[in-house]
């Protein structure tokens, strides 16, 4: 299974992106959520660190990312490759 999410955000201030940030939040069931992000209590899953190409940003400016996760074509039960781009 993969993860395809395009998300868009407003710069608070001028400046270069070289990192994006990323963390699970999974539905189990009717009340049942594991969210890892860094404003909730922690939970084994943690956070991750996505590098990408460098961008420069201005303030107040909105930029967009795609992101695609998804196991690796050769060895999906171990592995997972992670795609990006501006957009």
């Amino acid at each position: 299974k993969s993860i395809h999410v395009k998300c868009s955000f407003v710069c608070k201030k001028a400046g270069t992106i070289k990192t994006v940030a990323l963390w699970p939040k999974v539905w189990w069931g009717k009340n049942e959520i594991t969210d890892a992000s860094p404003l909730n209590k922690p939970t084994h899953w943690k956070q991750g660190i996505l590098e990408i190409e460098p961008r420069k940003v201005k303030r107040n400016k909105k930029v967009s990312i795609e992101i695609i996760i998804q196991p690796d074509e050769y060895e999906p039960l171990t592995r997972t490759e992670r795609l990006w781009r501006w957009i």
